[in-house]
């Protein structure tokens, strides 16, 4: 029997290799569809569409770590565009975050006599004020609203699960949602010691790397 040439060797690894290189691929293919589960794991949009897909997801669901200032920002920027006297909501996108209150006008003094153009100013700063205390009234349900329709599923459960979730849903109370959110988000767990979250939390700040391309100001905020 004769023997094989070399040139005929080398045929056949070139036809094996291309099977194997098709098997390659095929595994490929696999990793193509676990990337259809991070996409459908990620595919949550909120029920707001203005808020163009921005989510509040809790941590292990996240993609991206940003997502809380990302999404608060979209917030800020919708209640600018859609709400009556957004302004006053300001304190709820501030750093140290507080429930906004609208300023009592100070009344007028009795001496000296208010004269008539001080008076004329201090009647429609009330009216301002009247319109600003109404406008809030209505504008905190309306961001609790967009702020809980724009929470994934398990988040909700989550802050369903605080004792006061009753009274601070009942009441709008936005500041308490967000931070409640926030907490969550960065896996600060009521439940377990105030020290390790703490901790947690100093190790996640001590170890973020800015990226490869990354710039600055991405990074400051992540």
């Amino acid at each position: 029997m004769q023997s094989p040439t070399p040139e005929a060797v080398a045929s056949t690894d070139v036809r094996r290799g291309g099977r194997s290189g098709r098997s390659r691929n095929a595994g490929r293919g696999g990793g193509r569809g676990s990337g259809r589960n991070e996409t459908s794991r990620s595919s949550f949009k909120g029920n707001t569409e203005p808020m163009n897909g921005h989510v509040f997801e809790c941590y292990d669901e996240q993609t991206d770590r940003r997502q809380y200032s990302k999404t608060l920002e979209a917030l800020q920027e919708y209640c600018k565009k859609h709400l009556k006297f957004a302004e006053d909501l300001a304190p709820l996108f501030a750093v140290d975050m507080y429930s906004p209150v609208i300023e009592t006008p100070i009344d007028l003094p009795i001496e000296p006599v208010p004269t008539r153009v001080q008076e004329a100013l201090f009647t429609e700063s009330i009216k301002e004020y009247m319109k600003r205390t109404q406008a809030l009234r209505s504008n905190l349900p309306a961001v609790f609203a967009v702020a809980w329709g724009q929470c994934s599923n398990k988040m909700q459960t989550k802050i369903k699960a605080h004792n006061e979730y009753i009274q601070r849903s009942t009441s709008s109370d936005c500041c308490w949602l967000l931070q409640t959110i926030k907490a969550i988000t960065h896996e600060f767990d009521e439940r377990i010691n105030g020290f390790l979250s703490l901790l947690n939390a100093r190790t996640s700040f001590l170890t973020c790397r800015q990226g490869q391309g990354q710039n600055t100001e991405v990074y400051i905020k992540h």
